[in-house]
């Protein structure tokens, strides 16, 4: 059983998401793996990508067209999941995409409710996404920066 110690107590289960204890109180600050919450059921957010990216792949210079991204906007009570595409993934719009993932067996809980349109996708120095500026971007385009 994945339980985890914390302050001598073992009572705590480890849920994979990470967090603060502040004035009795424990507040989530996020997840340690690619995932999110949406109406209790966990999304994997490398699937929807999977699935997206057999669909649109990568362009002529090998570089990703499409990449997913989201956050738990606990005091929205909502879950928002981005698409990032880039013109060479010619999507036509959100719809499309959530057409091709119902087509790939992804349920409804599941499909992004935003589309985000860059010049490409953001990358670290290694080449690998750029998870916290997708995020960012995801948060942007939610309209949940102060």
């Amino acid at each position: 059983i994945p339980f985890v110690e914390y302050k001598d107590s073992k009572d705590w289960y480890d849920t994979g998401d990470l967090g603060r204890m502040e004035g009795g109180k424990l507040y989530l600050m996020g997840r340690q793996k690619r995932f999110v919450k949406v109406a209790g059921e966990m999304v994997s957010l490398p699937m929807l990508e999977k699935v997206l990216q057999k669909k649109w792949g990568p362009n002529n210079e090998g570089k990703m067209t499409v990449a997913v991204e989201g956050f738990e906007a606990t005091e929205l009570e909502k879950t928002f999941i981005g698409i990032l595409a880039t013109p060479d993934a010619d999507m036509k719009d959100l719809k499309a995409a959530q057409t091709h993932l119902r087509e790939n067996g992804v349920n409804g809980v599941q499909l992004p409710n935003l589309l985000i349109r860059v010049k490409e996708i953001p990358l670290l120095a290694t080449g690998k996404a750029a998870l916290g500026s997708m995020k960012w971007l995801v948060k942007y385009k939610a309209g949940t920066l102060a």
